[in-house]
């Protein structure tokens, strides 16, 4: 267990780290897109819903709400990987 904590898992953070960032941006653009086709209510359905009425402003926030989202997504990953892999880029 000593080798594990000590040795393995610290190695392995940093794959596991870029690992959860790709499946964080994958998974947001899947529950957007998951929207937009057949949901009732949501950024996508709004989106969706703008455009058909041409409400072209509403579509650009949406569209400006689904990026500041995602950003906030990984800022909160980054911060979280620099607390718990203090070392990485010495």
């Amino acid at each position: 267990m000593q080798t594990f904590t000590q040795i393995v898992m610290p190695g392995a953070l940093l794959q596991i780290f870029t690992g959860l960032k790709v499946a964080l941006a994958l998974s947001w653009a899947v529950v957007v897109a998951a929207e937009l086709v057949g949901a009732q209510s949501g950024l996508g359905f709004m989106i969706s819903d703008a455009a058909l009425l041409f409400r072209i402003p509403v579509v650009y926030i949406g569209v400006a709400l689904i990026g500041v989202i995602g950003l906030l997504l990984n800022l909160m990953l980054n911060f979280v990987e620099t607390r718990l892999v203090h070392w990485k880029g010495r």
